[in-house]
């Protein structure tokens, strides 16, 4: 046996939807196996590592969202050249999407097995991508998230979002107004997204920035709105809470203020999803 593979139409599935693909054999002769089989696997993963001196140790919490197995033959000689044997699985309706970050993943696996008697068995693998299918409908704010940062009884800059609810890859919307006796270097517009994981009890949170803006104080006119975006991009992952992880966004405006601590607001974003992504969630 030379070769085995798993062949599908696309790696891209739906909660709810059918995999149907072939096991290729490859053989430069006849050959005997004990037996080929197929398993598919769908297991989130929340895990946190803590060095402390030359110790380390692992915290980690597993739940398997599928686990199946096909048998597509046994006790079997295969001929020489290429044998097809054909799979399917259905994929439950309620499963969380595909999802690695810092310390938790949801990832779907297929992996093909041909067992031999006399040798090391022969795998295959092949990563599955299952989009979130979470739909945004009408679920919007009823009205406008604010912010405010105080100085010395003054109120130095206001923000204020009109829509917090979004799809990846819409602009994000804000507007924001500095008072005309603060005294900055500029404001800063970041958006972050936050982790959150607890294996066995064992909380770990996370923050990274995956967008920014700057609005040089030269560029900013004083006690008026000033209209701002932040472009989401189609690639990431929706928000979403999980057995084990939770995933959130927040715009975080930050007044740069010189030979001060900087000012900072926070506001929660929802990243839903109205459609169905690429393969996306390995990237953040």
């Amino acid at each position: 046996m030379r070769k085995l593979a798993i062949q599908l139409e696309n790696e891209t599935f739906t909660p709810g939807e059918k995999i149907e693909g072939h096991v290729i054999v490859t053989c430069d002769n006849d050959f005997q196996c004990e037996r080929i089989h197929i398993s598919l696997k769908g297991t989130e993963l929340a895990r946190v590592v803590i060095h402390a001196g030359k110790v380390t140790i692992v915290h980690e919490e597993k739940r398997e969202h599928i686990s199946k197995t096909e048998n597509l033959a046994d006790c079997l000689t295969i001929p020489q050249g290429d044998s097809l044997y054909d799979f399917s699985f259905t994929l439950p309706s309620n499963i969380p999407g595909s999802y690695v970050g810092t310390y938790g993943s949801i990832k779907y696996t297929l992996q093909a097995i041909a067992e031999i008697s006399w040798a090391r068995d022969l795998k295959s693998e092949v990563d599955l991508f299952v989009p979130f299918t979470t739909n945004l409908e009408t679920d919007t704010v009823q009205s406008p998230k604010t912010g405010t940062i105080e100085i010395d009884g003054i109120t130095i800059l206001k923000v204020q979002i009109d829509e917090d609810h979004l799809s990846p890859g819409d602009s994000l919307s804000f507007r924001f107004s500095v008072d005309r006796t603060a005294k900055i270097r500029g404001v800063r517009a970041d958006l972050i997204r936050l982790e959150h994981v607890e294996p066995k009890g064992h909380r770990m949170n996370t923050k990274r920035m995956i967008a920014e803006e700057y609005y040089p104080d030269k560029e900013i006119v004083r006690d008026f709105w000033t209209d701002a975006t932040i472009l989401t991009n189609s690639r990431w992952t929706p928000s979403f809470s999980s057995e084990l992880i939770t995933c959130h966004y927040l715009l975080k405006i930050t007044l740069d203020i010189p030979l001060r601590l900087d000012s900072v607001i926070e506001i929660p974003i929802i990243l839903g999803s109205s459609g169905i992504n690429d393969d996306s969630a390995f990237d953040l």
